[in-house]
């Protein structure tokens, strides 16, 4: 491969490294990539050309509100199809708009290289909240071998479309790795972009400020506007978070009284916190900020709100300032959209950080591809319909995360943000595989695709 077009990652370097010597049969296969655009995604997909996978067998779609345009561009550089999705939408129908993209251009994109193949193909679906495995064709799902590798939790839990015909799934998102060591880096990364931006909006300390969720992200905005001397109240649907940290006079029992009370909003939920009584009973002008994904936080608002645009924006992700009724408007900063995002290459999270996700990321599909490949093999027959006919839930192979944490671990300026108890979940296999949800015991879970195969081969020497 030429030289890199992207950030080299020391944990995507150490992966690869240690598969070297194996023999991965990838070059036929067909990888689709639901994915945020940035530098360390071009990073991962660096990686997958370094393993075999071809370029022109690779097909990514990104989100508008986080693609990096840079990237995109690599991308088409390197030989990858790369679709961009919608832009132009009504507020709080990303979804849709996002999942009709992924149904006509990423897929339709598929299927024109599928008519160049012969006989079944084997697909791997990199997915980011489930829409590339939702908006797969039916007769692609009929005729092909396929894996998913889902990353969120909301993707787990994505409806199936109407063709009900299940997936097996590679769970990333209920991964040791992805649960414990990966959140604080996001909140911490998240809070501080959104911190160098709080000066931007123009807030001042005369307003009130409201947060919505108390989690990673919630705590670490708290504590900076407070330490700022903003005048902050929080909610947050389980109230025995906020105890000892927030006084009671600060604390709302519902989020529709914090939004009464407050002239900015901020949502770190990961949820739909906007209900339509918003609406009707409130007044003033509300500032809503969302510190999440997508447009979920006030998308049921968004919704009910875009009947009193007189025109659509010039970008889905300019500030909307909606006038309701003489007494109430609400502008949403960034049309809804995470403040996190801004189009650079690495908004969101630095690629030191995010390489842990990524490393995950790039383990998920390799053991999708030799859980293909089993299916595939000519010495299973019947048994290849009973392992790709109904949706089975696989857990990321615990032994490859045991090798990643202990990788990841050992930095220095990576170990001080975790604490003792959460390193100790690390220290074993066993442990891993339970903390990502299966049986300790159970090795037979992903047939012979275990550490087995691994340890014994010069790659691990």
């Amino acid at each position: 491969m030429s030289k890199s077009k992207f950030t080299n990652l020391a944990l995507l370097n150490f992966i690869v490294r240690k598969l070297s010597a194996i023999k991965l049969d990838n070059e036929e296969t067909i990888l689709v990539m639901v994915q945020h655009v940035l530098e360390t995604t071009g990073s991962l997909v660096e990686s997958f050309l370094s393993l075999g996978f071809k370029a022109d067998n690779i097909f990514i779609t990104g989100k508008l509100y986080s693609n990096c345009r840079d990237t995109e561009q690599k991308f088409r550089e390197l030989g990858i199809t790369y679709i961009e999705g919608e832009t132009r939408f009504k507020p709080g129908t990303f979804s849709e708009s996002f999942g009709n993209s992924i149904k006509d251009r990423l897929w339709g994109s598929v299927a024109d290289k599928l008519k160049e193949k012969a006989g079944k193909q084997k697909i791997i679906i990199l997915d980011d909240g489930g829409y590339g495995v939702k908006y797969a064709p039916k007769e692609i799902l009929k005729n092909h071998c396929i894996v998913g590798v889902e990353q969120t939790t909301s993707g787990l839990s994505a409806p199936d479309q109407d063709h009900n015909i299940d997936l097996p799934v590679i769970q990333v998102a209920a991964s040791a790795c992805k649960k414990l060591l990966e959140p604080h880096l996001i909140a911490k990364s998240i809070l501080t972009i959104t911190q160098r931006k709080i000066p931007q909006l123009g807030l001042s300390r005369q307003q009130k400020i409201g947060i919505i969720g108390f989690g990673d992200l919630g705590v670490g905005l708290y504590k900076y506007l407070i330490d700022s001397n903003y005048d902050v109240c929080v909610f947050d649907i389980e109230s025995r978070k906020l105890q000892g940290m927030v006084p009671a006079s600060k604390q709302a029992d519902a989020a529709i009284s914090l939004v009464r009370e407050s002239d900015v909003v901020f949502g770190c939920t990961g949820c739909d916190i906007s209900s339509e009584e918003w609406t009707t009973d409130l007044a003033g002008t509300k500032i809503l900020i969302s510190c999440s994904s997508s447009d979920i936080e006030f998308r049921t608002l968004l919704k009910r709100c875009s009947k009193y645009l007189t025109r659509m924006p010039d970008s889905p992700l300019d500030n909307l300032m909606i006038r309701v009724s003489p007494r109430l408007n609400f502008r949403f900063m960034r049309g809804g959209f995470p403040i996190n995002f801004d189009g650079s290459a690495y908004c969101s999270i630095p690629a030191h950080e995010i390489q842990l996700t990524r490393a995950l990321l790039l383990i998920g599909v390799i053991q999708a591809n030799f859980l293909l490949d089993k299916a595939t093999s000519k010495k299973l027959g019947k048994a290849t319909d009973e392992i790709l006919s109904y949706k089975n839930y696989y857990t990321l192979n615990a032994e490859w995360q045991h090798m990643i944490a202990q990788e990841w671990l050992t930095i220095p300026s990576i170990a001080e943000y975790y604490d003792n108890a959460t390193k100790s979940k690390f220290n074993s296999i066993d442990s891993v595989a339970y903390h990502s949800g299966s049986n300790p015991s159970d090795r037979t879970l992903f047939y012979d695709f275990t550490a087995s195969n691994f340890k014994t081969n010069e790659a691990y020497s």
